[in-house]
Order: structure tokens, then sequence, then C-alpha cells
């Protein structure tokens, strides 16, 4: 149980920088995301910073 309490520390924390600043492809941003700094989901396109 210890050991798992570590690892999911460490996964939420990584997940908690990548969305403070995503490099493009890292994350998906749904239907009127935002896509300045995420990939939309196809066949999602990226328009004016939301995605549709």
């Amino acid at each position: 149980f210890f050991v798992f309490s570590i690892v999911l520390t460490v996964f939420v924390s990584s997940i908690k920088n990548s969305f403070n600043v995503p490099p493009t492809g890292i994350c998906w941003a749904e239907k009127d995301g935002d896509c300045m700094r995420c990939d939309c989901r196809r066949p999602l396109k990226c328009y004016k910073g939301t995605c549709r």
C-alpha cells in the first residue's frame, strides 16, 4: 500500500505539471476545448483557439 501511494503521488504531480505548461501533442482537447497548447482530438480542428 505504501509503494502504491508513492506511485500515485508521482503520477498526480506529473499530471499537474503537464497541465501547467503542456507542450503541443501531450494533452488532448475535447470539443470546445482550448487548443492553444493542446491538440484537438480527431476529427476536430483548431479554430480561433477552440476545438470544433
